[in-house]
């Protein structure tokens, strides 16, 4: 990723239009250098020259000022968000994400039941309700309490399947993680013309693409992640031809069933299924 000089550089450069999303990232590097001041006054800035995005930008002032160690400060802010934007699931979840991180499982907790509570009434449009359930349960077990009838509701209503009758199809989509890219591309070269891509993102780009379209069709859908170290010899224990796609295809079926699967999609502030490090709202999922 751009250094902070990289980015100040670009913005000497850049356009109205990619002047805000410049400063975000030039404001997260200046947060992860433990700059926090500066984080603050460069993303109010681009907030400023018209960055948009959900949640509300100024939830990422308030996440600076969480790391700044201004408590009270993040915390009005948080609540002035809210009362601006109160059905904005992704701003229930961006804020519980920040305060598990500084170690308030209360707040984190309170912001969870909230907003969990809200993309259940709301059908969960941005499935977001098993992501939710799943970061509740960590604040519910940091604070020594037990899952309540909404964590059983919502672990429940995220997983439908565990329902009698209601099991839906699970698609594993087979994935050669980075480390493996070039090395699969040298053993067979023919799947650059398959893939028509040569470079490890836009192999995850077509990945992304397959994965989404899966889901549109109401699929359950995995990342089952192929390594070379143990899919060679389950290809010669069963004789059948590593370089095919239907050999692909039915290695990564049995991936799920050894718990080695990738859950997807990610959280949108979760890292990147990927591997990058960058945010998956930032990189797969942009």
């Amino acid at each position: 990723m751009p250094d902070i000089e990289q980015l100040k550089k670009q913005l000497e450069t850049a356009d109205l239009w990619d002047r805000p999303i410049l400063m975000e990232d030039l404001a997260r590097e200046y947060s992860v250098a433990g700059q926090h001041d500066l984080a603050i006054a460069t993303m109010e800035q681009a907030i400023g020259e018209g960055w948009a995005g959900q949640p509300d930008g100024r939830a990422m002032v308030a996440e600076f000022l969480l790391r700044a160690g201004r408590m009270e400060e993040a915390h009005a802010l948080y609540a002035a968000i809210k009362a601006d934007t109160p059905d904005d699931v992704w701003l229930y979840n961006a804020a519980a994400w920040e305060y598990q991180q500084v170690g308030d499982h209360e707040r984190a907790l309170q912001w969870l039941t909230e907003g969990l509570k809200l993309a259940m009434a709301s059908g969960d449009p941005d499935r977001i309700v098993g992501q939710l359930a799943e970061m509740r349960a960590e604040s519910l077990q940091a604070l020594g309490l037990p899952d309540d009838a909404l964590q059983l509701r919502a672990e429940e209503f995220a997983h439908p399947e565990t329902r009698s009758g209601a099991a839906g199809t699970l698609v594993a989509i087979g994935w050669f993680p980075e480390s493996e890219f070039a090395e699969v591309l040298s053993r067979w070269p023919h799947l650059r013309d398959s893939w028509e891509e040569e470079t490890y993102q836009g192999y995850c780009q077509l990945l992304e693409a397959r994965l989404s379209r899966f889901r549109s069709i109401g699929a359950r859908v995995c990342l089952a992640p192929i390594r070379l170290a143990t899919y060679l010899p389950w290809c010669a224990q069963r004789e059948v031809d590593p370089g095919s796609e239907k050999t692909r295809s039915l290695y990564a079926a049995g991936v799920p069933l050894r718990n080695e699967a990738l859950p997807w999609p990610p959280g949108r502030n979760d890292p990147c299924w990927c591997g990058s490090g960058r945010k998956y709202k930032k990189c797969c999922g942009k």
